[in-house]
């Protein structure tokens, strides 16, 4: 079932681009979340192909942000969600548009 409007969306690759939820990891499996700022061109293209290019032994958990929301929001929802699926977090990874000062995520300017 898609994301509701609202949240973010997902995807979820492992090394071995498989496209399924991985609902608990091996012992040893790094498991990274990539948040990607859904205004970038071709987001989803990008955020696919940075999870395609993880390393053996490293689960990337794709979330793109919705443009309409503001992003922070998204990432700790998203956060929220992901920590009750019983995998720590070793890594977050954000893309997103920035210049001197400032980086923007969703609809915010932080």
């Amino acid at each position: 079932m898609p994301p509701p409007d609202d949240s973010a969306s997902h995807l979820s690759l492992d090394s071995a681009d498989d496209p399924t939820l991985v609902d608990s990891l091996a012992p040893g499996v790094r498991y990274e979340v990539l948040f990607v700022d859904g205004s970038l061109p071709d987001a989803a293209s990008l955020a696919e192909a940075m999870a395609a290019s993880a390393p053996e032994g490293v689960h990337i958990e794709v979330r793109i942000v919705s443009a309409d929301r503001d992003g922070f929001a998204q990432v700790s929802e998203a956060l929220a969600e992901l920590d009750g699926g019983g995998n720590s977090i070793d890594a977050i990874h954000i893309v997103s548009h920035a210049k001197s000062g400032a980086m923007r995520l969703g609809s915010g300017v932080y």
